[in-house]
């Protein structure tokens, strides 16, 4: 069953190629959405697919912050859009 999620991830990624190497797990788990900065300097994505694939990139988002302090990633499911592919916003 196809779900939308929205995570937002609070840790400055900015100069880290976090929203790239998003991009390439969005397309290893086939999920459509977007990957944003917010004027903070955090990460914003907007996913929708599988709910397995879904825990995928959202555990992926975890283990990517591992080394990075004082990170919080919040994950809140939202309503559908029908994302029909998955693109970096600047």
């Amino acid at each position: 069953m196809v779900r939308h999620i929205d995570i937002l991830i609070k840790a400055n990624l900015r100069n880290k190629g976090y929203a790239f190497l998003t991009l390439k797990q969005a397309d290893k788990y086939d999920i459509k959405g977007t990957v944003s900065y917010t004027p903070e300097d955090n990460i914003f994505i907007e996913a929708e697919g599988e709910v397995t694939d879904l825990d995928k990139l959202v555990n992926w988002c975890k283990s990517n912050m591992l080394e990075t302090r004082n990170t919080e990633i919040i994950v809140e499911q939202n309503k559908c859009k029908n994302l029909t592919e998955f693109e970096i916003l600047i």
